[in-house]
């Protein structure tokens, strides 16, 4: 276990450090962060710990539980005896900020007894940072940086690749910097593996995860049918059952391969997971079609509260009818499901069996938190729709409060509720703190001005009283935006639109940029683009303002075609670039679509935002902001 403790004395450092700089396994170590100047100055933030061990697979996240003094954080940890090296993140709770340390990242590698010398698989895990596995603590990728520290931890441990996440990464690497010797290397680690005719399992497993990365196709496959002959209810053959139940055309079809590969493979912890996720969709399937017998014969094998929760969740929503005016089909038992989804949500909390070790406590406290308020929305539609008024407004408040009122949508519905349980009076008030917050939506204003024509009747008195709030909305809002305010070199590209014309960052100097990161695939992406429609027209005549859409991520075979018909279709006047290597949304870090990127004339990244919750009126005031702010005007 590691043992976190607080410090009760202030560590005059460097903007971060730690005390021993190069510790040993089974030290106190102490951490000191001073986050001034940096971009957590001022605002609250997370401390998290993952500790990359020799004999675990995942890493382990811990909380770093901080105490301040004169403006510098402190807190010591003990360092478990198989660790290799720990990396550390530090960021606000919603992780739009974290101190990144420029994208190189604060990580301590964990040495020998003569602290001079990593221990085996410390360079590796380093290596492997900057190779994709270091977003977690704000690291860019730098392939360059990944393979030097891969040939220091093979030549410092000429025995690492027998670990197949150092293989892994080592081959990824050379076939990536199409380097010889690293190539080489890999192909003998592979040879090794097979050389011996009594192979393991684990070790032919290997070899085919090697070869695969290499692209030798051939050869991965001859592995992969020796592995079979020799191990026919092994690896390679739960594979082949996971493979078959992807491809169940029926339920029938599935729950043959489940009882089939429950038996086989029932005793393998590591098939644990696969067996609930087949049990999770086979419910799923009966639920479906309302055979709730064999839907609960089947929910009951599912292991994992959250996955149980999620599935009862998914079930239930679509009987609310998925909006105040949808018709609701069978609310009675959506309403049942739902208020066991949240039952289950609420023993997790309390007892956190399903944890994945990626998480730290308070990190997955406050995911189950956020799941919660997701599921307690549902539930309140169903109340609803059950005439229960008192509940639906219950569970949509604490939906919408832990969505901080967010989400248009969400909050739309709270203020339904909120009108059926209360006077017009009180309801024109909450309304009326909402949109002087910015978060009230185009039905919200409709609501507030219905109910306070009916309550003042004078209209023109509405006028005047709106604009006074949305005027103190948008200063708020410029506050908020303001507060979130970035200075990061915007990473160069050269990509081409839709007509086949080169667009590049530098061509563009000068202007104020819009970059949407966006798939055709992408639900969010596309419900936000009516709200970029109409940003892209409010700027139509600024010359120095550019909105670029850039398609990635693409899942089909003609990306530009999927595209340019999606935007065709909609009658879209976006500038469309293809990132058809999905090269540059690599580059600028990107995690999850949308995303969006406001660049100022410098080419320096001002703003980033990612989703959309699904307030269009929002959008166009945070990208007008966001944009005025960028290209220097000093119009609130």
């Amino acid at each position: 276990m590691l043992v976190m403790v607080l410090l009760t004395t202030n560590l005059m450092a460097q903007q971060f450090s730690t005390n021993p700089e190069k510790p040993t396994a089974g030290d106190k170590m102490a951490i000191s962060y001073d986050p001034n100047g940096g971009p957590l100055s001022g605002i609250d933030f997370d401390g998290i710990v993952y500790v990359y061990e020799s004999d675990k697979q995942d890493a382990t996240a811990y909380d770093l539980d901080f105490t301040e003094e004169g403006g510098v954080f402190s807190a010591t940890i003990t360092i478990p005896t198989n660790a290799q090296i720990l990396l550390f993140s530090l960021s606000n709770a919603e992780a739009e900020k974290m101190d990144g340390n420029n994208g190189t990242g604060y990580k301590t590698l964990i040495y020998k007894s003569d602290r001079l010398t990593p221990v085996a698989g410390a360079l590796g895990f380093k290596s492997q940072f900057y190779n994709g596995w270091g977003r977690n603590g704000g690291i860019k990728n730098d392939a360059e940086k990944a393979m030097n520290l891969a040939k220091q931890e093979l030549e410092a441990y000429p025995d690492a690749l027998s670990d197949i996440r150092f293989a892994n990464n080592y081959a990824s690497l050379a076939k990536k910097m199409n380097d010889a010797e690293m190539i080489a290397n890999a192909e003998a680690q592979i040879e090794k593996l097979t050389k011996p005719k009594k192979a393991s399992e684990a070790d032919l497993k290997s070899a085919i995860s090697i070869a695969t990365i290499l692209e030798k196709k051939g050869l991965a496959e001859a592995i992969k049918k020796r592995s079979e002959s020799k191990y026919p209810n092994g690896a390679t053959a739960r594979n082949k059952a996971v493979e078959d139940f992807k491809a169940a055309k029926t339920v029938a079809d599935k729950v043959k391969i489940y009882t089939s590969a429950k038996a086989k493979f029932g005793k393998d912890k590591d098939f644990d997971k696969t067996l609930t996720s087949w049990a999770v969709s086979i419910a799923s399937d009966y639920g479906k079609a309302e055979d709730w017998i064999n839907f609960e014969k089947y929910f009951a094998q599912i292991n994992d509260r959250t996955r149980a929760a999620g599935l009862l969740n998914s079930l239930a929503w679509p009987m609310s009818g998925e909006s105040i005016e949808g018709e609701a089909k069978n609310a009675a038992k959506g309403l049942d499901l739902s208020a066991r989804s949240l039952a289950l949500i609420d023993e997790e909390i309390k007892d956190p069996a399903a944890k994945p070790s990626s998480f730290s406590p308070k990190k997955w406290k406050n995911n189950l938190e956020y799941t919660k308020a997701m599921f307690a929305d549902t539930y309140a539609l169903l109340a609803f729709k059950n005439e229960k008024n008192d509940e639906a407004l219950k569970y949509q408040t604490i939906a919408a409060e832990k969505d901080n009122f967010q989400t248009g949508d969400m909050s739309e519905r709270y203020m339904v509720y909120f009108e059926k349980m209360n006077t017009p009076q009180e309801t024109e008030k909450k309304l009326a703190e909402l949109i002087a917050e910015g978060k009230a939506t185009s039905k919200m204003m409709e609501q507030h001005k219905r109910l306070f024509i009916a309550n003042n009747t004078i209209e023109t008195a509405y006028e005047k009283y709106v604009a006074n709030l949305e005027k103190e909305a948008k200063a708020n809002k410029r506050k908020e935006i303001e507060s979130k305010i970035l200075d990061e070199s915007a990473p160069s590209f050269t990509l081409r639109n839709l007509k086949g014309e080169e667009v590049t960052l530098e061509s563009l100097k000068g202007k104020v940029l819009v970059l949407d990161f966006w798939a055709t695939w992408c639900g969010p992406c596309k419900a936000s683009f009516p709200g970029m429609q109409t940003a892209v027209n409010k700027f139509a005549n600024r010359k120095d303002v550019e909105f670029l859409f850039i398609d990635t991520w693409e899942k089909v075979e003609d990306k530009a075609k999927a595209a340019g018909d999606y935007v065709a279709s909609n009658s879209y006047t976006f500038n469309v670039l293809m990132d058809l290597d999905n090269d540059v949304v690599t580059r600028y870090g990107v995690s999850g679509i949308p995303t969006k990127f406001v660049v100022d004339r410098n080419g320096r990244i001002r703003f980033k935002a990612v989703g959309f919750n699904g307030n269009d009126q929002e959008l166009v005031e945070e990208l007008s902001t966001m944009i005025e702010i960028a290209g220097g005007d000093t119009t609130p």
